[in-house]
């Protein structure tokens, strides 16, 4: 018993020393000039317990606790916005600082609400990152870090998981790079909606791209972050059908006016579980894993068999053969296109229900009671605006806590479908993580602004004042959807 108790003290302690080192380099890049101004000590967290952090000055340094980067990140942050009056932003940075960090003038411990802060939709990797490298995604994860963001959407590199997976039930790679789409439209084809688009796809892109995200995803895990992978859901190649004629593989009709439509192999068919399993170890070969298993069968697409029972069976499937390899997974589901029967078909407490809109609750019974997050896209189709509705927002997520409604809710998302435009609103939203109720709203826009431009300047202020009354509290865009687009969703 000693020894166990040893050996689990000097794990503790290597797992603090390495969150430690890892927070120590990203605030190494965040103020390198400050950086040795800045201790940072660990925060005792016991599992199930609130992530927190706490913020001080001893001794003329700045002390930031946390039990990993995401809250030493979000003290840093904390310290930026409330203290020093700095920011760091998708749309500039104000990280003008004194030569001697200001002092805190009394300690300060935040803690979150929230077992999940989610970040990011499919759209996002395409509508804004496409051609992001290696730098570029230093600083996105670095500004997730900031921001309390505990579990990113990972699927950077999903070409290679699919390349390897399709080798192995005979494609070759022609016919494998024929059905990926171009750099630029992967959302959709991962969504389950393309093939073929823009492609054919070179082998350079593939292998850059594994080794990318790769990268991604442990810079991800060393800061405490917990990617959400890749679930299988039958989406395959049209040219699938053809090694496997005997198998239930169905074309769908073109979406949205993208030939040529992509093929969906019925989870009912016994080669659905054969390659989900051969796609699940490919891709803990190349990614590893976290548990989390992104699944959404039938993306505005219909299934291949209408009723209740079929997609009872349909979650069961999924759940599964995901389970079945990872005996600890869970499914993580958009609640954009949710469907109840696959919902249940799947244990109530191995499902994690992304809300991306933080309203679809309202029709489904909080997602029969499963576990979910609140979230906001706020820019349908990428689009950059100047606005948006911040009382619907500060208040959506806060005023379900402690609610019959809210019972399940332990997350609250980001899923803009674009980013680096409107930091206000998202930087909001971020915040909201750390917050047990709605802030008010003119005295946090008055300290962002303060933060944003490093000065507590009157005209400045009296501006934003002006547009946090009007521009940004008017109703959020719809999604509106064209004859066609619907029309896309039926099987031919």
């Amino acid at each position: 018993m000693c020894a166990l108790l040893a050996a689990l003290f000097f794990w503790a302690a290597g797992a603090r020393a390495d969150a430690l080192a890892a927070a120590r380099a990203l605030v190494a890049r965040i103020v390198p000039a400050h950086a040795e101004q800045i201790v940072l000590e660990p925060l005792p967290h016991a599992p199930g317990a609130p992530d927190a952090f706490e913020v001080e000055t001893r001794a003329g340094r700045l002390v930031l606790r946390g039990h990993n980067g995401v809250t030493i990140g979000a003290a840093l942050n904390w310290y930026f916005r409330n203290v020093a009056h700095a920011q760091v932003s998708w749309c500039g940075d104000n990280l003008a600082l004194p030569a001697q960090l200001p002092a805190v003038p009394a300690k300060v411990r935040v803690e979150s609400p929230y077992a999940q802060r989610v970040y990011l939709n499919y759209c996002t990797f395409n509508y804004t990152g496409a051609w992001w490298d290696r730098a570029r995604w230093e600083r996105e994860i670095d500004w997730m870090a900031l921001n309390g963001i505990t579990t990113p959407l990972a699927i950077t590199g999903q070409e290679a998981v699919w390349q390897a997976t399709l080798r192995r039930f005979g494609l070759g790679d022609d016919e494998i790079r024929a059905f990926f789409v171009g750099p630029a439209f992967f959302a959709w084809q991962w969504m389950t909606n393309i093939e073929a688009w823009g492609g054919p796809l070179p082998q350079s892109w593939i292998d850059s791209h594994r080794e990318l995200g790769q990268w991604i995803v442990r810079r991800e895990r060393e800061l405490g972050m917990t990617p959400i992978l890749q679930g299988f859901t039958g989406c395959v190649p049209v040219a699938l059908a053809k090694k496997f004629p005997e198998a239930r593989i169905r074309q769908k009709k073109v979406w949205c006016e993208i030939p040529p439509g992509p093929a969906q192999l019925d989870p009912a068919d016994p080669l659905f579980t054969r390659m989900g399993r051969v796609f699940l170890e490919e891709q803990q070969k190349l990614f590893g894993g976290d548990h989390l298993y992104a699944a959404d069968p039938f993306h505005e697409g219909e299934p291949p068999q209408e009723g209740a029972e079929y997609l009872h069976a349909v979650g069961e499937t999924i759940f599964k053969l995901t389970t079945e390899f990872d005996p600890q997974a869970t499914i993580v589901m958009q609640g954009w296109s949710i469907r109840e029967g696959i919902v249940r078909g799947i244990p109530e407490d191995r499902l994690l229900v992304l809300d991306l809109t933080g309203q679809k609750w309202r029709e489904t019974q909080s997602f029969w009671g499963r576990a979910w997050v609140a979230g906001i896209i706020q820019n349908y189709g990428g689009r950059h605006s100047l606005g948006g509705n911040l009382p619907q927002l500060a208040t959506t997520a806060p005023s379900l806590l402690g609610t019959p409604a809210g019972r399940r809710l332990v997350g609250i998302g980001l899923f803009p479908e674009a980013i680096e435009h409107n930091p206000l609103l998202f930087d909001l939203a971020a915040d909201l993580g750390w917050q047990p109720a709605a802030p008010d709203l003119a005295a946090w826009t008055q300290r962002y602004v303060r933060a944003r431009y490093g000065t507590d300047h009157a005209a400045a202020q009296r501006a934003w004042a002006t547009l946090r009354t009007s521009v940004y509290a008017q109703k959020a865009p719809s999604r509106r959807w064209s004859r066609r687009c619907r029309r896309a969703r039926r099987w031919s």
